[in-house]
């Protein structure tokens, strides 16, 4: 029988203490206004609240959601899709909502692409440059 609302469904993720432990395998579950990261064995490992989660990153091809507590900057969880993290995000004011990655992979911020950080400004200006030229020619002097 399929759950009753969205949050009783389990939910998994990876957390990270430190950028220096190894990641560990975690279920997921959203009590009295806090997110509880309980290990596979049922050991509670940590507990946020919702009220201050952010996101760590926005993704911009994958489904992974990087986020964590505002004052725990080391430890990270990370969402491994969209359905998982929209659970949080509803219940959790300071997290970005499922459309900031498409608005990202729009207007190609320029972290999203490597070493190419002057690409995207360059296509944006060649955008402009060529709706100058067209208004140009198109309007009559």
């Amino acid at each position: 029988m399929p759950p009753s609302n969205a949050s009783d469904r389990e939910m998994q993720g990876w957390y990270r203490a430190g950028s220096e432990t190894e990641p560990l395998r975690v279920r997921l579950s959203l009590e009295h206004r806090a997110l509880s990261l309980h290990s596979l064995a049922g050991a509670l490992v940590a507990r946020w609240s919702l009220a201050r989660l952010e996101n760590r990153r926005i993704p911009y091809w994958g489904r992974n959601w990087p986020i964590g507590d505002h004052d725990l900057p080391a430890q990270t969880l990370t969402a491994e899709n969209d359905k998982d993290y929209a659970v949080i995000q509803s219940t959790a004011p300071g997290l970005r909502s499922l459309r900031s990655r498409t608005w990202r992979q729009f207007l190609l911020w320029p972290d999203a692409h490597g070493n190419l950080k002057a690409g995207p400004a360059f296509l944006w200006a060649m955008l402009l440059v060529a709706l100058a030229i067209a208004g140009w020619l198109l309007l009559p002097f």
